[in-house]
């Protein structure tokens, strides 16, 4: 958008439906890194669901989340990139026991916790040692009161059905 006033960079406003046929998934940059860091970088990586609505706004692109499985590991890709290029997305997977063993924690039952990737669409920047340091915390902290059998930790997400939608 170079040339376009500031106030026109909001950018036009739609609505699509979008059908994937046949998708051959392969991680690299930061979802790499993040599958890497959890373990999951040889597992096949396949779409849950062949269709995506996407709606840009406000001068942000969302799609529905996409719903991966890398082997049998659900992981959710949910955010937003703005028409400036600046990326927001949220990389929710399950704590395997690569990122347990890397924080040094232990935990019990199923838990969800959320990587952040930002930057720009050119340049992403997942941090994989704040990632790792703030996990170690908040699974340490949520040890406290023990995590329960399928139980969340605080600031460690859960996927819900307002997210899955």
């Amino acid at each position: 958008l170079r040339g376009v006033k500031a106030k026109d960079r909001s950018g036009p406003e739609f609505k699509a439906a979008i059908n994937v046929k046949k998708p051959r998934l392969r991680a690299k940059g930061p979802l790499r890194t993040i599958l890497e860091t959890a373990g999951l970088e040889k597992e096949k990586l396949r779409l849950q669901e062949l269709d995506l609505t996407c709606e840009s706004k406000e001068g942000r692109i969302t799609c529905s989340p996409l719903r991966l499985l890398a082997g049998d590991n659900e992981i959710m890709v949910s955010g937003s990139m703005g028409v400036d290029d600046s990326l927001e997305y949220l990389i929710q997977l399950p704590l395997t026991k690569a990122l347990t063993e890397q924080a040094n924690v232990a935990v019990h039952g199923e838990v969800t916790v959320a990587a952040e990737v930002t930057g720009s669409r050119t340049a992403p920047m997942f941090d994989r040692q704040t990632f790792i340091a703030g996990l170690a915390e908040r699974l340490s902290a949520a040890q406290t009161p023990q995590v329960k059998e399928g139980g969340s930790v605080p600031n460690v997400q859960e996927p819900t059905a307002a997210a899955e939608q």
